[in-house]
C-alpha cells in the first residue's frame, strides 16, 4: 500500500505540475494547489448559482428535494465529459508512462495509482456541484443530523461511477486514436458531442424550467428512471434510507472496481500502442512532395499539430465551433432573440456592432499560442537547432492562430450582415472588429507562454488545460473585450456606436502592433534563453 500511495500523490502532482515555469525541476505545488482551488471557486459559483435558482422555483411547488438530484446530474455530465480526455491522454498516453513501465513496479499498481489520481479531480468537481445544492437545499427546509455526512460521502461515491465512466470513454478514445486516421475521427466526435451538449442545454433550459415551474413530477420521474444512484442520494441524505445506501454503493463501487480491473489487465497494451502510434514511421511518396517556404512549413506543422491532438483541438477549437453554431443560429432563424436587439438599444449601438463585440469575446477562448511553446516539450532543441531566425519561428505560430480563426469570423461576418441588413460601415466592422482582436489574442497567447512556458507537462492535457499561460491568456483576453466594450459604450453617446468602435477596432490594431514589436525584441531574447 505504501507503493500504490507514493504512486498516486507522484501521479497527482503529475495533473497539478502545469503551472509555474516548469524548466526547473522543481515541483510548485503552491501554484498547482492554486489553480485548482480557483477552477473549484468556478464550479462552486455556478452550483450555488443555477442550486439557489431551482430551489426557489422548486420550493413553490414543495419539491424542493428535486435540487438534490439535479445538480449531482449537471455535475455528473460535466465530471463525464470532462474527464474523458484527460482519462485517454493521461492514464494510456502520458509521456512518463515509458519511464514508469521501466521500473519494477506491478503494472496492476500504476494503472490503478492513475486512477486514483483521475478520481482526487473527480471527487472535487463532483463535491463543488452536489454540496452547492444541499445548502440551497437546507436554506429552505429542516434537514435531519446524517444530512451532510451522506451528501459528502454520496458526492465521493457518485465521483467514482463518473470516473468508471470518464476512463471508459477514455479508453475508447485511446483504441480510435491508436487506429489509422483515429485522432481525426476522436476530434472531430468530440467537437460534435460538446456541442450537441452545449446546444440542448442552451435549447433545454427553458422548457425545463417552465415544466419545474408548472409539475416537477415528470422530470423527477425521469431522473429516477434513467439516473436511479441520483434519486438513491436524494432518499440517503433526507430520509436516511439505508437500503437506498446499500444501492447506491453497489451502484458506484462496482462499475469502479470492474473499470480498475481491466485497465489493469490491457494497460501495458494500451500503452503500448499509443507510444507505437507516436513514433510510427510515415511513408511519403517524394512525387507528391511539394517544395515550401520555412514560414510555410512552419505554420503547417502547427496545423498538423492542431488537428493531430484531441485535447489541444477541443480545448483551443470549441470556440471555433461556437462561432459556427451561432452563424447557422443566425442563418436558420434569420432573426435576433427580443433580448439581444433590447439590449442594443439599450446600450444605443445597432445589433451588428453588438454581434461583432460577442464574436470578439468568443474569439478570446480561441487561442492555439498560449500553450504552443509548452506542447514542443523536450522536443524544442529541435525547432531552435533549425537554421531559421526565432522570430519566423514564433510568427509561424501567431499566423497559424489567426489563420485557423480568420474564415469561420468571415462566416459569422456574413450571416449576421445578412440578418441584421447592416450598412457598409457596421458590416465591415462585424469582421475587422473580431479579426484584430484575434490577432490580439495570439500574440498575447504566445507572450504569455514565453512567459511561462512548461515544457516537461507530463502530456497535452496538462499543457493545454491548466498551464499559467493559458490562464493568463484567457482572463487575459476576456478583460480586453471587457475594456474595449467599457470603452465603446463611454464613447457612444459621442461617435455613435458604430464610430465608437471603430475607433476600439484601431486602438486594438495599434495595440497589436505594439505586441509584435515586443515579441520580435523580448520574446525572441526569451525564446533563445529557453
Amino acid at each position: 500500500m505504501t507503493l500504490f500511495w507514493t504512486l498516486t500523490r507522484a501521479q497527482l502532482r503529475g495533473l497539478l505540475s502545469s503551472v509555474g515555469n516548469s524548466n526547473t525541476r522543481k515541483a510548485r505545488p503552491r501554484s498547482a494547489l492554486l489553480v485548482m482551488g480557483l477552477f473549484a471557486l468556478l464550479a462552486l459559483y455556478l452550483s450555488a448559482g443555477y442550486s439557489f435558482a431551482l430551489a426557489q422555483v422548486l420550493t413553490g411547488t414543495g419539491n424542493a428535494d428535486l435540487v438534490l438530484e439535479l445538480m449531482p446530474f449537471v455535475g455528473a455530465a460535466f465530471t463525464v465529459l470532462l474527464g474523458a480526455q484527460s482519462a485517454g491522454t493521461f492514464v494510456f498516453a502520458g509521456r512518463d508512462n515509458d519511464l514508469l513501465l521501466a521500473l519494477p513496479i506491478p503494472r496492476l499498481t500504476l494503472a490503478l495509482a492513475k486512477l486514483a489520481a483521475v478520481l482526487g479531480e473527480n471527487v472535487l468537481l463532483m463535491l463543488c456541484m452536489v454540496l452547492p445544492a444541499g445548502v440551497a437545499y437546507a436554506f429552505r427546509t429542516p434537514t435531519p443530523a446524517w444530512f451532510w455526512p451522506a451528501e459528502v460521502l454520496g458526492g465521493v461515491l457518485l465521483a467514482l461511477v463518473t470516473t468508471a465512466l470518464s476512463v471508459v470513454l477514455g479508453l475508447g478514445i485511446t483504441v480510435v486514436n491508436n487506429l489509422r486516421q483515429g485522432t481525426t475521427i476522436v476530434n472531430v466526435l468530440g467537437m460534435l458531442l460538446l456541442l450537441a451538449f452545449v446546444a440542448g442545454s442552451l435549447v433545454g433550459q427553458v422548457p425545463l424550467m417552465a415544466s419545474l415551474q408548472a409539475d416537477p413530477a415528470p422530470v423527477r420521474a425521469w431522473l429516477r428512471t434513467w439516473t436511479p444512484p441520483l434519486a438513491w442520494l436524494r432518499d440517503v441524505a433526507v430520509d436516511g434510507s439505508l437500503p437506498a445506501l446499500g444501492l447506491l454503493a453497489a451502484a458506484t463501487i462496482l462499475p469502479f472496481a470492474l473499470v480498475a480491473w481491466l485497465v489493469g489487465r490491457s494497460f501495458v497494451a494500451l500503452v503500448g500502442g499509443a507510444t507505437a502510434k507516436r513514433g510510427g514511421v510515415k511513408t511519403v511518396s517524394v512525387a507528391s512532395m511539394k517544395a515550401r517556404t520555412p514560414f510555410v512549413a512552419l505554420v503547417r506543422r502547427e496545423s498538423q499539430r492542431f488537428f493531430g491532438s484531441s485535447i489541444y483541438f477541443l480545448n483551443t477549437g470549441f470556440g471555433l465551433a461556437m462561432l459556427l453554431l451561432g452563424a447557422g443560429y443566425l442563418v436558420a432563424l434569420r432573426e435576433l432573440p427580443a433580448t439581444f436587439t433590447g439590449a442594443a438599444s439599450a446600450l444605443g449601438v445597432s445589433t451588428a456592432v453588438l454581434i461583432a463585440l460577442a464574436a470578439s469575446g468568443v474569439v478570446a477562448t480561441i487561442d492555439t499560442t498560449a500553450p504552443s511553446i509548452s506542447l514542443e516539450g523536450r522536443r524544442l532543441w529541435i525547432l531552435k537547432e533549425a537554421p531559421l531566425p526565432a522570430r519566423t519561428l514564433l510568427a509561424a505560430k501567431v499566423a497559424f492562430n489567426v489563420l485557423v480563426t480568420a474564415p469561420v469570423l468571415l462566416v459569422v461576418a456574413v450571416a449576421a450582415a445578412l440578418v441584421t441588413r447592416a450598412g457598409p460601415a457596421d458590416a465591415a466592422l462585424l469582421f475587422v472588429l473580431p479579426f484584430v482582436f484575434a490577432v490580439v489574442v495570439a500574440q498575447l497567447g504566445l507572450l504569455t507562454n514565453l512567459a511561462w512556458p512548461n515544457l516537461n507537462a507530463p502530456n497535452d492535457t496538462i499543457a493545454v488545460k491548466q498551464g499559467v499561460s493559458v490562464l493568463a491568456a484567457l482572463f487575459g483576453g476576456f478583460a480586453l473585450v471587457a475594456l474595449a466594450a467599457a470603452a465603446g459604450f463611454a464613447l457612444t453617446p459621442t461617435l455613435g456606436g458604430t464610430g465608437a468602435f471603430w475607433v476600439i477596432a484601431v486602438g486594438l490594431a495599434v495595440l497589436a502592433v505594439g505586441e509584435q514589436a515586443l515579441i520580435r525584441t523580448w520574446g525572441v531574447r526569451t525564446f533563445a534563453a529557453l
